[in-house]
């Protein structure tokens, strides 16, 4: 919703979103979901949660993100690298 103009939306959605509203991203979100029997729901919150990056380099911005990248290496670097080469483009940070 965020991208269309409020006088266009339905009548009481403001208040209907306003839980998921965070500025300046509007109502845009992701959300992961995991289907599966038996799952250990502690244990996969746990890894996915020792995936994120910690609040204090969150706060840094994506340049301090590299460092992390750097220093405990990224298990896709080689397919990025495949990715960008067979189109001819390389990006660097």
């Amino acid at each position: 919703w965020a991208v269309i103009d409020k006088s266009e939306w339905p009548e009481n959605l403001e208040q209907a979103i306003a839980p998921l509203w965070k500025e300046p991203y509007g109502d845009r979100q992701q959300e992961l979901v995991i289907i599966g029997q038996d799952l250990d729901k502690e244990a996969l919150s746990q890894a996915l949660n020792d995936c994120l990056i910690p609040e204090d380099e969150m706060k840094n911005g994506p340049h301090s993100w590299m460092d992390i990248v750097e220093r405990e290496g990224d298990p896709f670097k080689e397919t990025w690298m495949d990715a960008f080469t067979s189109e001819g483009e390389i990006y660097a940070h």
